[in-house]
């Protein structure tokens, strides 16, 4: 397996990866608190709501995902006096870099299976 190097910020929804190979790309970040193991295989359930479904940073976050097919999953540590996009989640690392199938964005929220591990984070 592949070790990647990963390095983003707080309050950024995506992170920049460095392959051993040399290649660079920057993927979206998803959190673990959503992971779930279903009949397929593993898969990602992160119901949003209605209000930020429609910033212009979750349809930036969406496009990512859409265009590279891969996520970057994350480890975060959850703070309850914060709402959803402004802190709700801090990161507190990395644990792959995965590709991604069957991306689903509607009322519900965002779905997808994860298809392979392509490179651990380092």
């Amino acid at each position: 397996m592949k070790i990647a190097k990963i390095r983003g910020s707080q309050g950024r929804w995506e992170a920049q990866v460095s392959y051993p190979d040399g290649r660079q790309e920057v993927l979206a970040c998803v959190h673990q608190h959503f992971w779930k193991n279903g009949p397929s295989g593993p898969c990602y359930n992160d119901p949003w709501t209605p209000e930020l479904r429609k910033s212009s940073k979750f349809a930036k976050h969406v496009d990512l995902i859409r265009s590279t097919g891969r996520v970057i999953l994350t480890t975060d540590k959850i703070n309850e006096s914060k709402n959803r996009g402004e802190g709700f989640f801090e990161r507190t690392g990395y644990i792959a870099v995965y590709n991604i199938d069957d991306l689903i964005v509607d009322d519900e929220g965002l779905r997808f299976r994860f298809a392979d591990r392509i490179a651990n984070a380092k």
